[in-house]
């Protein structure tokens, strides 16, 4: 079983190493000072989703996230979900009044 386990993990380390040596890229366009470019979900690598992503996100005076509404999808929710879970990594400017909403954009694309 054992071995089974670490066969496993083997391909899929080396399936990472492929989508990264194969080209995946996202581009995150916002007024967003410091943004971390989010990695490739792999499953959406694998099955070739791309798209772009325009999430809206209501910040507050401290530059904490309170809410974010989806503008526009992907069409894949592999892309669409780690977009979202991308904005965690994001700092954001505190809003000048109590609260102000801020685009954010991902592109999800492969490059051949």
């Amino acid at each position: 079983m054992k071995k089974q386990s670490m066969l496993a993990a083997i391909i899929l380390l080396g399936m990472t190493s492929m989508a990264q040596a194969k080209g995946s890229k996202v581009e995150v366009s916002a007024n967003v000072p410091q943004c971390q470019t989010p990695e490739y979900p792999l499953i959406a690598f694998l099955n070739e989703e791309q798209g772009n992503v325009v999430i809206n996100v209501l910040v507050d005076k401290n530059g904490k996230i309170l809410d974010t509404k989806t503008e526009k999808t992907s069409g894949y929710w592999n892309l669409d979900h780690a977009s979202r879970r991308a904005l965690n990594k994001c700092s954001f400017e505190p809003a000048k009044n109590q609260t102000s909403w801020q685009k954010v954009g991902f592109n999800w694309k492969i490059e051949a």
